[in-house]
C-alpha cells in the first residue's frame, strides 16, 4: 500500500507538467457518415478535450495532445478499437472495415498488438501476449496502455510485478495514476472486506446496494454488466438458474448495468428474461466504487455485508453458492 501511495503522489505532481504537442487525426469513413467525433481524456474519466464534425465520412483537425497521454476517439454508435496515444504526427483513423488507428509508431505498435491479439484462444493466450508486449514497451508511454490492459486480465500481484519493469519513460503520469488508485480501490473491496454501498438515481427513484444486503438474504450475488457485453450475456443463464434454484433459501441475485443506457438495459432484460432485480443507470457510479475495470464482475456478499467472492464465472457461482449456504 506504501508503494501504491508512494508512486500515486509522484504520478501526480508529474501531471502538471507534461510535454504538449501537435497531434493531426484523419478520420477516413464511409461516405453517408455524418458524425461528432470526440477525444476523451482516458485516465480522466473519459473527459472530452476537443471535437470535430465528420462531414461525408471525412474528417481533418490539428489538436493538442500531451506527450504520451492515452485518448479514446468516441464516435456515437460507432464502436471500434478506439485508444491512442497522444504522438507527434498525424494519426489515421480508418473506420471504413473494422476500425484501426495507425499513423506513428506508438500507435502502429497499438495496432500491431491487436492484431494478434485477434488470434488468442483465451484469456490467458490474450496475458500472455500483452505481457511480452510489455517487455518491448518499458520505457515508452505504450507501457503503460499495456500495463492497463493486462490489469484486466491477471490478478493484482501479476501487474504488480509488471508494474515493476516499467522504466519513468513508461510511467505515463495520467494513466499511471489511475492505475495505482484503482490497485487502492481494489485493496478496500477485496474478498473478506465489508462491501461498499453505492447510490443511483434514475426515473425519480434512489436504488442502493444495501437495499439487497442482509434481511432475509444470506447470499447476494451481484452482478455487474452490460447489455452490449458479450460476456456478461454468456453468465446469464449461470446466473438466472442459480436465482431461480436458490432464491427460497435466502440467495438473492442482483444485476447493476454498468455503463449502460437505460432503455438498452431493460431491452436486454425483456430479451433473455431476467427474473432477479436490477440496479438501472448505474454507469460508472459501482465500476468506480469496486475497482472495476472490465464486465462481467461478478461477487458475491453476505449477510453481514463482507465480500465472499469476486470474479465468479461459469459454475463456479453455483459452487460458491452451496460453499457458504453450507455455512
Amino acid at each position: 500500500m506504501k508503494r501504491i501511495l508512494f508512486f500515486s503522489m509522484v504520478a501526480l505532481a508529474l501531471v502538471a507538467c507534461q510535454k504538449q504537442t501537435n497531434v493531426i487525426i484523419d478520420i477516413q469513413a464511409d461516405s453517408s457518415l455524418q458524425a461528432m467525433a470526440y477525444i476523451c481524456n482516458l485516465a480522466d474519466k473519459g473527459t472530452m478535450v476537443d471535437s470535430v464534425m465528420i462531414t461525408n465520412g471525412v474528417a481533418h483537425w490539428q489538436t493538442t495532445a500531451a506527450v504520451g497521454e492515452v485518448y479514446r476517439l468516441s464516435i456515437p454508435d460507432i464502436r471500434f478499437r478506439d485508444e491512442f496515444i497522444g504522438d507527434q504526427g498525424t494519426v489515421m483513423v480508418d473506420l471504413t472495415g473494422d476500425g484501426t488507428i495507425t499513423g506513428t509508431p506508438l500507435n502502429d505498435s497499438l495496432h500491431q498488438l491487436f492484431t494478434r491479439l485477434e488470434d488468442a484462444p483465451n484469456e490467458a493466450a490474450v496475458a500472455t501476449i500483452i505481457s511480452d508486449a510489455i517487455v518491448l514497451h518499458t520505457n515508452d508511454a505504450l507501457g503503460s496502455l499495456l500495463l492497463y490492459y493486462l490489469d484486466m486480465f491477471v490478478e493484482q500481484e501479476e501487474a504488480e510485478a509488471a508494474f515493476d519493469l516499467l522504466e519513468e519513460g513508461a510511467k505515463q503520469p495520467g494513466l499511471t495514476q489511475k492505475i495505482l488508485e484503482n490497485w487502492a480501490i481494489v485493496k478496500h473491496s477485496a474478498v473478506g472486506q465489508p462491501y461498499i454501498d453505492i447510490e443511483v438515481e434514475y426515473n425519480g427513484e434512489t436504488q442502493r446496494l444495501s437495499d439487497y444486503i442482509g434481511g432475509k438474504n444470506r447470499l447476494t450475488i451481484v452482478d455487474f454488466w452490460a447489455s452490449w457485453c458479450g460476456p456478461c450475456k454468456r453468465e446469464l443463464p449461470f446466473l438466472i438458474d442459480v436465482y431461480q434454484r436458490y432464491k427460497d433459501q435466502g440467495v438473492e441475485v442482483l444485476g447493476v448495468a454498468t455503463w449502460d443506457a437505460p432503455e438498452a438495459s431493460l431491452k436486454a432484460i425483456e430479451e433473455h428474461g431476467i427474473p432477479y432485480p436490477q440496479i438501472l443507470n448505474a454507469q460508472s457510479i459501482g465500476s468506480d466504487a469496486y475497482g472495476i475495470k472490465g464486465i462481467p464482475e461478478i461477487l458475491m456478499i453476505d449477510a453481514d455485508g463482507i465480500i465472499l467472492a469476486r470474479g465468479l464465472r461459469g459454475t463456479a457461482i453455483e459452487e460458491a453458492v452451496l460453499l457458504h449456504l453450507q455455512d
